[in-house]
C-alpha cells in the first residue's frame, strides 16, 4: 500500500519556527521537515518491505490483504483497524493499541476511516529486551505459570495475535518515529535503532508478564536456539563450527535452522558476515588485513572475492562509497 499524504501538508527549513494547526476535522495537521537524505545512499532502504513503515490513510474503505514473511508489531496511532482471518474472525483495534501479529499470520486489514498505523517488521528472529535480559528469560520464568503444562506439551493459545495498550512513556517515542518517516527519513541503521529502542523501553514500561503475554507467540523452548545462534555465530565462520558449539551435527543443525530461520544457516551467515564487514568498512579506520582476519578469511584475495560477490564491490571500493548495504 503506498502512503497517501494530506495536501495541506508542506515541507520546511528546520530553521523556521512551526506551528501545527488543527483541521476541520479536528485531526492534527503535521508540517513535514526538509530532509536532507539521498537516497544515493548506500543504507538508503528502497525495499518493498522495509523494516518500519507507515500507513498513513486519510480515505476509509481501503483494504488490504497479506501473509506476513516476518514477525510484525503495529501499533495503531490515530483511528482504527478491522483485521479479518480466513476463517471469517473479525478483530476491531482501535487508537493506543499495539499488535503481535507472529510470522505466517495470513490477514486483510481495513481501515474504516482516517488512521495511522506504524508497523516494526521484525527481521531478527532472536530478540532482546535489554542487554542483561534476553527474550528467552521469559520463557524461563513464566511460561508454566501462563500456559499449564499437559504432559509434555505447552497449552497454545488460541489467538492469533496479541495485544496491549501502548504506554504513553512509549507513545512518545513511537510518535517521534511518525514524524520521522513522514519527513522522509528511510535510513537502515535508523530502523534498526528504532526497532531496537522499542525492547528496551517495552522491558521499562511493562512487567515481565504483560511481555510474555503480548510475545507469547514466539514463547517457545526454541527461543534459546535461535538466540543463542544470533548472539554467538560470530565466533565462527563455518556452519559445521557453530553446530559443533552446540553438540549438533551439521545436518541436524541446519534442519533446525532452516525450521527456525527460514534460510539455509550457510546464506544467514553470510548475509549477517556481510553486513558486519561493511559495517566495519564504512565506519571503521581498522586496516583491511585486520578485517579480513577478524572475520575469518585468510587472505585479502578471498576476503575481496567475498566482498565484491556479496555487497557488489571489492573491499577498497567500498572503503570509498560504492557497492550496496545488504539486505536482510
Amino acid at each position: 500500500m503506498s502512503q497517501k499524504l494530506s495536501s495541506e501538508e508542506t515541507r520546511v527549513s528546520p530553521e523556521e519556527p512551526v506551528v501545527a494547526p488543527v483541521s476541520e476535522s479536528g485531526s492534527l495537521r503535521r508540517i513535514r521537515y526538509t530532509v536532507h537524505e539521498s537516497p544515493d545512499c548506500l543504507i538508503y532502504d528502497r525495499s518493498e518491505k522495509p523494516q518500519i513503515y507507515l500507513y498513513d490513510v486519510y480515505d476509509g474503505g481501503i483494504t488490504h490483504h497479506t501473509k506476513l514473511t516476518n514477525h510484525v508489531i503495529g501499533f495503531v496511532l490515530e483511528g482504527s483497524i478491522s483485521i479479518t482471518f480466513p476463517d471469517k474472525a473479525r478483530h476491531l483495534h482501535r487508537k493506543g493499541q499495539m499488535l503481535f501479529m507472529p510470522s505466517g499470520s495470513i490477514f486483510t486489514w481495513n481501515f474504516q476511516e482516517y488512521t495511522q498505523l506504524l508497523v516494526y517488521r521484525l527481521h531478527n528472529p532472536g530478540f532482546r529486551l535489554c542487554e542483561k535480559f534476553p527474550v528467552e528469560s521469559l520463557y524461563v520464568e513464566d511460561s508454566k505459570y501462563l500456559w499449564p503444562e499437559q504432559g509434555s506439551q505447552e497449552t497454545k493459545p488460541k489467538e492469533r495475535f496479541s495485544m496491549l495498550k501502548i504506554h504513553p512513556g512509549l507513545l512518545q517515542r513511537l510518535e517521534s518515529v511518525r514524524d520521522c518517516f513522514t519527513d522522509g527519513i528511510r535510513c537502515k541503521k535508523f530502523f534498526e535503532m528504532e526497532i531496537e529502542a522499542f525492547f528496551i523501553l517495552i522491558r521499562c514500561y511493562y512487567d515481565k508478564k504483560e511481555l510474555y503475554s503480548f510475545m507469547r507467540f514466539i514463547m517457545t523452548g526454541n527461543m534459546v536456539f535461535t538466540e543463542y545462534v544470533r548472539l554467538r555465530w560470530k565466533e565462527y565462520y563455518t556452519v559445521s563450527e557453530l553446530a559443533s558449539s552446540m553438540s549438533m551435527s551439521a545436518k541436524h543443525f541446519s534442519r533446525q535452522f532452516v525450521q527456525f530461520f527460514g534460510q539455509r544457516p550457510s546464506v544467514w551467515m553470510a548475509n549477517n558476515r556481510a553486513r558486519l564487514i561493511f559495517d566495519e568498512l564504512t565506519a571503521s579506520n581498522k586496516p583491511l588485513k585486520q578485517i579480513a582476519f577478524d572475520n575469518g578469511f585468510s587472505s585479502i584475495s578471498q576476503f575481496s572475492i567475498f566482498t565484491k560477490k556479496m555487497l557488489g564491490k571489492n573491499a577498497t571500493e567500498i572503503r570509498n562509497g560504492e557497492g550496496a548495504y545488504p539486505d536482510n
